[in-house]
């Protein structure tokens, strides 16, 4: 199967933005296949491309609340088609 790790950082980290602002939120995407990855990369994506979105999670209290949080934006992206 497929799986997606979040990282989500307080700080942040040093990972090589043009701006170099720190990066606070990281997605690994773990997939058998190259058609599964870009799949699940461009939902993330969809999911990301509003800033508002990205603020949503970066204030999650919790890893359970991240969870719920990206599994809501998945449903409503889903729901839009």
């Amino acid at each position: 199967g497929s799986f997606v790790v979040v990282g989500l950082t307080p700080s942040g980290i040093p990972f090589g933005a043009n701006d170099g602002s720190l990066t606070r939120l990281l997605f690994l995407i773990c997939c058998k296949d190259e058609r599964t990855h870009l799949h699940i990369l461009a939902r993330l994506g969809s999911m990301l491309h509003e800033q508002t979105v990205v603020d949503k999670l970066l204030e999650a209290e919790d890893a359970d609340n991240l969870r719920r949080m990206l599994l809501a934006e998945e449903q409503a992206l889903v729901n839009s088609d």
